[in-house]
């Protein structure tokens, strides 16, 4: 899942990414170019199949596929789902996994787009809280 992306340089972005066993990481995919192929699926809240070589924090990216599976979020929805990102990102360590945080993301995304906001957002905050040991 892409959490949030930043220019750098003039054709490419730094992609902070979250998954199940590799937790925050950033990534730099190129995708600012006109060409590349990765352009299109960079979006928040989109499964991805992600792969990425290199031996610096921020790793080059090289595969992206989307796998689907998720209703697309508006409105109301797409806020709460945006702020349960800036949470991972200032909370979570890069580089320290954590699955089980990884699988109530998925239900919270789950949640919000069958129009349960409320609740399913303070139950994920109460996960994410946890996790990282408050």
């Amino acid at each position: 899942m892409v959490l949030h992306t930043t220019p750098w340089r003039e054709t490419s972005l730094i992609v902070e990414t979250f998954t199940a066993t590799t937790a925050r990481r950033p990534c730099r995919p190129g995708a600012k170019r006109p060409t590349s192929q990765f352009r299109g699926l960079l979006a928040p809240f989109a499964p991805l199949s992600l792969s990425w070589s290199g031996r610096n924090e921020i790793k080059n990216l090289v595969r992206v596929e989307w796998i689907g599976g998720l209703t697309p979020l508006r409105g109301n929805a797409l806020l709460a789902a945006f702020y349960a990102n800036e949470l991972v990102v200032r909370l979570l360590a890069r580089a320290d996994p954590h699955e089980r945080l990884f699988d109530n993301y998925l239900q919270m995304l789950r949640g919000l787009a069958e129009a349960r906001q409320d609740i399913t957002l303070r139950v994920f905050e109460m996960q994410l809280l946890r996790e990282v040991g408050l």
